[in-house]
């Protein structure tokens, strides 16, 4: 699987972002964001890094290396908007504006089904962080 460091940390960061989107950052989506992070062994000074990061979105969605990156990119936005159990019409609209960014074709599932990315997003980051 292609998917660098860098393409984890920059999911990381677009995943902080959308859990802001709504004003609402939730403990769910905070211990999610964390757990990410701890899975892919993220050291303090990187998190603290990626936390003060005020780059472009635009920018990171560019950066990333494969499509393999990019569908776990949307896997973990649609994990994290989930995970609180109010997925807010901010957030699927955040989703909806990085996949055409992305310009990849990943048919998203609908809204009631994306509580099945989570466990999907953890065995991927373990898979590669292995």
């Amino acid at each position: 699987m292609s998917i660098s460091r860098q393409d984890l940390k920059a999911i990381l960061v677009f995943a902080i972002h959308l859990s802001k989107v709504d004003s609402d950052f939730s403990l769910q989506e905070k211990k999610m964001l964390k757990r990410y992070a701890d899975t892919i062994g993220l050291q303090e000074e990187e998190r603290a890094e990626l936390v003060g990061l005020g780059g472009s979105l635009d920018q990171d969605a560019d950066a990333l290396s494969s499509n393999e990156a990019k569908e776990l990119l949307l896997k973990t936005l649609c994990a994290v908007s989930f995970v609180d159990g109010n997925t807010t019409d901010d957030e699927v609209d955040f989703i909806q504006k990085v996949q055409l960014k992305l310009g990849i074709d990943y048919p998203l599932p609908v809204k009631a089904d994306w509580g099945g990315f989570e466990e999907e997003v953890f065995t991927t980051l373990e898979e590669v962080c292995t």
